[in-house]
């Protein structure tokens, strides 16, 4: 893996590194994943993007729920995240400071055309909590592109600091509403590549119009002298 380029995370708040999984990495999540929706189905699937796999859970929210609940409450998330090669990334951001992952690791089921769920701009600290130096490690489980609903960034926004989300929409999203004079970068990436990013850095993830699920799994870490949040669950230490 190619250095890690510090200077550019401070500057912009964000820093992708292409490849850094690969599928060896996804196997034992999309396996649990897999064998959960076989219990529930009584059908057997390929892959998590099998046509039919997409079809059957863009139809049934309830399965798409139960698949949501069931993946997230299993290790595989947390030993995906604990990976060196993910951890050295973080340790590089943090200038070889000890570092621990948070134990919460959502993972997302983005399904086509659904906007439920859609992460409108908004800081990560704003929902996180804790220190400011927290970093996300946005990880997608299939390409994603601009038609998938890749991520949007406005870089150098963390410098700001936290703000204010005054906005109220889709229930349960707030956003900053005096953001939007700023450019905007859309970060298309591919099966493997991470986006680590400042949790005082605005993003916000496209829709889906693709005709398949936008997967993705959110690790955060920080440095072990930081406090973090106590929703965000344990500390865990990277060795």
């Amino acid at each position: 893996m190619p250095p890690v380029d510090i200077a550019s995370f401070r500057s912009n708040g964000f820093v992708m590194t292409r490849g850094a999984l690969c599928d060896f990495d996804f196997a034992p999540l999309e396996a649990r994943f897999l064998g959960l929706a076989k219990e529930r189905t009584g059908e057997s699937y390929p892959a998590m993007n099998d046509p039919a796999l997409v079809s059957r859970i863009n139809g049934d929210h309830d399965l798409e729920m139960y698949l949501y609940e069931e993946t997230r409450n299993h290790p595989e998330l947390v030993e995906l995240s604990r990976s060196k090669k993910l951890t050295s990334v973080a340790a590089a951001l943090f200038g070889d400071e000890e570092v621990v992952l948070l134990e919460k690791v959502p993972f997302r089921i983005d399904c086509p055309m659904v906007i439920r769920e859609l992460a409108v701009w908004h800081q990560d600290h704003f929902y996180v909590k804790g220190d400011v130096n927290t970093i996300t490690a946005w990880i997608p489980l299939q390409e994603t592109t601009f038609k998938e609903g890749c991520l949007m960034v406005m870089p150098g926004s963390h410098v700001d600091g936290p703000i204010p989300h005054d906005v109220h929409v889709l229930k349960k999203k707030y956003y900053p509403s005096d953001i939007f004079a700023r450019d905007v970068r859309y970060m298309e990436m591919k099966r493997g590549d991470v986006l680590f990013f400042h949790s005082c850095l605005l993003h916000s993830s496209g829709n889906n119009i693709s005709n398949t699920i936008r997967f993705s799994i959110q690790a955060r870490f920080l440095p072990a002298s930081c406090e973090s949040d106590a929703g965000m669950g344990k500390r865990i230490k990277i060795s």
